[in-house]
């Protein structure tokens, strides 16, 4: 945006997260609030909030968005904090590394690209929000905490649902119905979801062979692996290693960080 330029007043129909990398003099509007930014900011601006935004300076200010609508998990994380929605960048490189990696994300459309995009931006937001949902941890009863952590700590190893009850110090019946009641899922689906992620990384980054992953990942047997692979994927483990490109040794890891890798400047991405 050009010296002077106004965008705006408007309603926005989507979520829009927006970052303003270099903002000599910006006056950012959301309802009824002004800010004028002279260091680098994003805001989180929700539907059917007016919004506008003017470039007071005397230089040319770029900007970046992506315009979105939540699943039903980050709208209720966004609905706990309806007064944080504009966040400066001064000390927070990772999250504009983690916007840059989102734009590369719609430009280049890899495998499973829009997963991808709503998992990193799911990141994106909780990143800028950390600071208070650390103070709203105790929303989540103490036991279940415990028993995320542990299945997080442990996942590759043989673990089952008796020792992860124990953890708690619940028993395995109570555990199980408070945990589906505050996670929306039983504690055997979510350990399994874990080792397919697992088993994803591995399966993207190293050459070692199913079965050597499936072991890797806490699974048994390689037929077991592949059956609840396809289940979370809807694809072969091979079929997702194939889609998932080209194995990425460590080397090339070291020569360029995947954050910097370039998108297309202002150019403008819809998904339909």
């Amino acid at each position: 945006m050009n010296a002077q330029e106004v965008h705006g007043p408007r309603i926005l129909k989507d979520y829009e997260l927006i970052y303003f990398m270099n903002p000599e003099r910006t006056t950012y509007l959301m309802g009824d609030k002004t800010w004028t930014m002279q260091v680098p900011f994003v805001a989180i601006h929700p539907p059917g909030v007016t919004q506008g935004y003017s470039i007071d300076g005397g230089s040319p200010v770029r900007h970046q968005f992506v315009h979105f609508m939540p699943g039903p998990i980050l709208e209720e994380f966004l609905n706990r904090y309806p007064d944080k929605r504009l966040f400066t960048l001064e000390h927070s490189k990772l999250f504009v590394d983690m916007y840059s990696e989102l734009l590369n994300i719609c430009a280049a459309k890899p495998f499973q690209w829009q997963e991808r995009f709503s998992a990193l931006l799911f990141s994106m937001i909780t990143h800028l929000l950390s600071g208070e949902a650390e103070s709203e941890t105790a929303k989540l009863p103490t036991n279940i905490m415990q028993a995320v952590q542990y299945m997080h700590r442990c996942a590759a190893q043989d673990i089952n649902m008796k020792q992860i009850a124990e953890s708690t110090g619940w028993s395995q019946e109570h555990f199980s119905r408070v945990f589906r009641s505050y996670v929306g899922s039983s504690p055997i689906t979510y350990l399994m979801r874990l080792r397919v992620e697992l088993a994803c990384r591995s399966l993207t980054h190293t050459k070692d062979s199913i079965r050597q992953i499936a072991e890797h990942s806490g699974f048994k047997s390689e037929y077991y692996f592949s059956r609840v692979f396809r289940q979370f994927k809807s694809v072969t483990p091979s079929d997702y290693r194939k889609r998932s490109g080209k194995y990425i040794d460590s080397s090339e890891q070291e020569q360029e960080s995947i954050w910097r890798r370039q998108h297309p400047i202002n150019t403008y991405f819809k998904q339909e």
